[in-house]
């Protein structure tokens, strides 16, 4: 559908709406036509105007109409105010008339007391010529004095003529606020003013003063009482003193339990349990208190123990001089059968067949008191109890022994016998040595359990 060149020359011409149709070409060949031609539509159509184009201010608020100028070309709204009715009372001051359209509906008012007779002798007023004279009467007797006429100035009253005013001219004077009252001087005054300052805001006025009606910002102190240094407020933290702003270096401090030390600083609020894990019941002595924890009953001082091993019954555990010591010692039923001696009698406990058994290890298995023997008797050689001892040590740690055959670090808890578990080993049916492998037996030699057994020797 489209507009003919016809409908936007019609439109140009007169405003016509048109009409939108379909597009039809010609019947025929060229003809002459008799409807408006493109130059037609050109010449019609407005253009620009830099000088008489009407702008927004000069035509009506709200109207619409087409603008020329190229700034505000096309259908542009319009801006000038309707002023309406506007109607304007005289005055002594000049009135200025308000921009924008008037209907003329308005009027300057006018007054039938403007006339001579009602205006002072000799006074023009808006081009009248008064030619009243104040009679003698009260209300037409001036009262007037010098001071209540502006110096210079003349007057005259029902008594005399030309006067000179004598009321001081202050002109425009103008007035500081103080700390103090200022008296303002008698006169005339023809403007002036009492000074303002923008500086007169809460924000500028101390905590609980009141400058003018207007009262201080609670924050606003006097801070020379502050003798804070960085040193003595929390790091970054900021405060006032002596006028100054100061930014805390005290650094933030937190217990530890690495270090007996309390370093300078701020602590937040903890418990000594969160600074120490250990520090609990269990890991302190009995009867003992530490910061208010009171020991556990079951921990005590060891220090005091002797036992050893072979003191204990087997299985059993103690504590001894700081450490836990697992018992080999035979129960009481045990050490109290004693075994039979080979001796005719009938006495004892019969021993088990075999006695001993060899552990293909270096080590010998006595069945009758379950305790587990160095086979080699004599791989210590000849030595005194502590060093023993001493060797002892090594052969537990696997690092260093002299036993044949013994596999090492086969056992770490080697240790002394004790002189019972030593007689348990003797049966008086054999001698050289006094031992046997099977019980009731008289034979020796190869049977014999152990090696190297001299008994002249004391120890293993």
């Amino acid at each position: 559908m489209y507009y003919s060149i016809e409908d936007i020359c019609q439109r140009l011409k007169s405003g016509a709406e048109g009409e939108l149709k379909a597009f039809q070409g010609p019947a025929s060949g060229p003809q002459e036509s008799k409807r408006c031609t493109l130059n037609e539509v050109m010449k019609a159509a407005p253009k620009k105007d830099e000088t008489s184009g009407a702008q927004p201010g000069e035509v009506l608020s709200e109207k619409m109409y087409w603008g020329l100028r190229a700034e505000q070309w096309g259908l542009q709204k319009g801006e000038m105010l309707n002023q309406g009715a506007q109607t304007y009372i005289p005055s002594t001051e000049p009135q200025k008339i308000a921009a924008g359209y008037h209907n003329g509906e308005g009027r300057v008012q006018g007054d039938e007391d403007l006339k001579a007779d009602n205006i002072l002798n000799g006074i023009e007023l808006f081009g009248v010529i008064g030619n009243h004279k104040c009679p003698a009467v009260p209300e037409c007797v001036g009262t007037a004095v010098a001071l209540d006429v502006l110096a210079g100035k003349t007057f005259s009253t029902s008594q005399e003529v030309n006067l000179v005013g004598t009321m001081v001219d202050q002109g425009a004077k103008n007035y500081t606020p103080s700390v103090k009252d200022q008296p303002i001087e008698k006169g005339y005054y023809d403007g002036g003013m009492v000074k303002g300052d923008v500086n007169l805001v809460s924000s500028n006025i101390k905590a609980e003063k009141t400058i003018f009606g207007v009262s201080g910002d609670k924050n606003v102190v006097d801070t020379s009482s502050g003798d804070a240094v960085p040193g003595e407020i929390v790091k970054d933290k900021k405060a006032w003193v002596d006028g100054k702003e100061v930014i805390g270096s005290l650094s933030e401090q937190s217990l530890s339990n690495t270090s007996t030390t309390v370093a300078a600083g701020i602590y937040a609020a903890t418990t000594l349990e969160t600074v120490d894990s250990d520090l609990v019941s269990s890991n302190i002595k009995k009867d003992v208190t530490i910061f208010g924890v009171l020991g556990d009953s079951n921990v005590v001082d060891t220090s005091s123990g002797d036992a050893t091993a072979s003191d204990i019954l087997k299985d059993k555990k103690a504590w001894v001089a700081g450490e836990e010591v697992v018992g080999t010692g035979q129960s009481s039923s045990v050490l109290a059968a004693v075994p039979k001696t080979g001796e005719g009698s009938s006495v004892g406990v019969d021993l088990p067949n075999p006695r001993f058994t060899d552990n293909s290890n270096g080590t010998i298995t006595d069945n009758l008191t379950g305790l587990i023997w160095l086979k080699d008797a004599s791989c210590m050689g000849n030595v005194n109890w502590n060093e023993a001892n001493t060797q002892i040590t090594s052969l537990n740690s696997g690092t260093d022994h002299s036993c044949s055959n013994y596999d090492k670090g086969t056992y770490s808890d080697w240790r002394l016998p004790s002189i019972n578990e030593l007689r348990s080993l003797i049966h008086w049916g054999f001698y050289d040595p006094a031992l046997s492998n099977k019980a009731g037996t008289s034979k020796w030699g190869d049977r014999d359990p152990f090696t190297d057994v001299h008994p002249a020797r004391r120890g293993l």
